[in-house]
C-alpha cells in the first residue's frame, strides 16, 4: 500500500504545478476549472491502481474466511456458510461492487479515497478565495493526504480484513455452541492496558460481552468486542474454546 500512496501524492504533486499564480507574489489563480482537472486526476488513478487493489481485497477477504472456516471444520464448518459476509462488503463474483441499494459498499467506499478528494477539493476552493501562496498549499496538501491516506484508506483496509475474520470466527463459534474462548497475543510496551489484563487468560463468552460495556483505548462504539478484537495497530486475538 505505499506505493499506492507515493504514486497518489506524486499524482497530486504534478497536478499541484499546473496551478497558475498571480506574478512574482505565487498566489493561487481563481481558476474553478481546475477543480474539475483534479476530480478527472483522481478518476484517473482509480482506474489505474485501485482496480487492482481491489481485486487483491477480494482475494483476502476470501482467505480469511475460509481460514475461519478451517478452524472449525472438525464441527463441520464450510466457507459456504460464512460467503454472505462478502456481500454485506460489497463482493460480488470475482469483484467488488460499487454500490448497494444508492450507497457506497464498505470496499468500495475505502478504495475510491473519497476523504481524500473531498478534502483537496475543499482546500482548492479555499486557496481560491482567499490569497495563498503556492509553495506552502503544495506542502499542507501532502501532509494532509498522507494522513488520510493512512487514516482513511490503510486503516480501513487492514480493519475490513481482521473484522471480517472475526465475524466468521464468531459465526462459527455461536453455530456450534462454543462458550469459552482464550484472549490470545502476548504482550509488548505499546499494548493497552485492556489487552495486558486478558493476555493468556480464558474466559466464558459471556464475560467477553459484558465488555461491551466497557471503555478501553480504542475502542470502537458500537462494534461488537468480539468483532473488533485485534485489527489496526492491535496483536491480539480470540481462540474460542469448546467445553
Amino acid at each position: 500500500m505505499d506505493s499506492y500512496k507515493m504514486e497518489l501524492r506524486e499524482v497530486i504533486s504534478q497536478f499541484l504545478d499546473t496551478l497558475s499564480t498571480t506574478g512574482n507574489e505565487a498566489y493561487i489563480k481563481r481558476d474553478l476549472r481546475k477543480i474539475n482537472d483534479f476530480e478527472k486526476e483522481m478518476d484517473k488513478f482509480f482506474d489505474a491502481y485501485m482496480v487492482a487493489y481491489l481485486t487483491w481485497m477480494v482475494g483476502a477477504i476470501r482467505k480469511v474466511l475460509k481460514q475461519a472456516a478451517s478452524e472449525f471444520d472438525v464441527d463441520g464448518a464450510n466457507y459456504d456458510d460464512v460467503k454472505f459476509i462478502e456481500q454485506y462488503l460489497g463482493v460480488k463474483g470475482n469483484k467488488v461492487v460499487p454500490e448497494r441499494q444508492g450507497h457506497a459498499t464498505v470496499l468500495f467506499a475505502a478504495a475510491s479515497m473519497t476523504a481524500i478528494r473531498q478534502d483537496v477539493v475543499n482546500k482548492l476552493q479555499q486557496s481560491m478565495v482567499t490569497d495563498t501562496f503556492l509553495p506552502d498549499f503544495k506542502k499542507a496538501v501532502q501532509n494532509s493526504v498522507s494522513r488520510r491516506f493512512h487514516d482513511y484508506f490503510y486503516v480501513p483496509s487492514v480493519d475490513s480484513i481482521f473484522k471480517t475474520y472475526n465475524s466468521a470466527t464468531a459465526f462459527f463459534a455461536k453455530k456450534y455452541d462454543y462458550r469459552r474462548f482464550r484472549y490470545e497475543g502476548g504482550v509488548i510496551s505499546e499494548s493497552r492496558d485492556f489487552c495486558i489484563e486478558r493476555n493468556g487468560l480464558e474466559f466464558d463468552v459471556d464475560t467477553g460481552r459484558s465488555w461491551n460495556n466497557l471503555e478501553w483505548k480504542g475502542k470502537i462504539p458500537g462494534v461488537d468486542f468480539f468483532v473488533q478484537c485485534g485489527g489496526y495497530n492491535c496483536r491480539h486475538w480470540i481462540r474460542y474454546i469448546k467445553e
